[in-house]
């Protein structure tokens, strides 16, 4: 271990999160662990409980949002149009 590693200090010791599970390191503060499949084998998801920040609460977007949404699940035009032709491509299930 090189000296700046030494100087780290690791609250929760050798303490990780299991696959899927988190911990909670301060009051709506959870630790997430997300594996990856290749040589960066993982990221750190700090999930925070908190009002989501769309444009309706900030008014930042100079076009806001013109009426409420009914839904709890929001994509923007651009995603939903690349979305719909990918979820309609037929590609026949392989038969073992």
């Amino acid at each position: 271990m090189n000296l700046p590693e030494q100087e780290l200090d690791y609250p929760f010791g050798d303490a990780l999160p299991e696959t899927g599970a988190t911990i909670e390191i301060a009051p709506n503060i959870q630790w997430q662990r997300m594996g990856l499949p290749f040589a960066l084998n993982h990221i750190n998801l700090w999930l925070l409980r908190d009002e989501m920040d769309d444009p309706r609460q900030t008014g930042t977007n100079i076009h806001g949002w013109p009426t409420p949404l009914a839904c709890r699940l929001w994509i923007s035009a651009t995603d939903y149009t690349r979305g719909v032709p990918e979820s309609l491509r037929f590609e026949p299930a392989e038969t073992p």
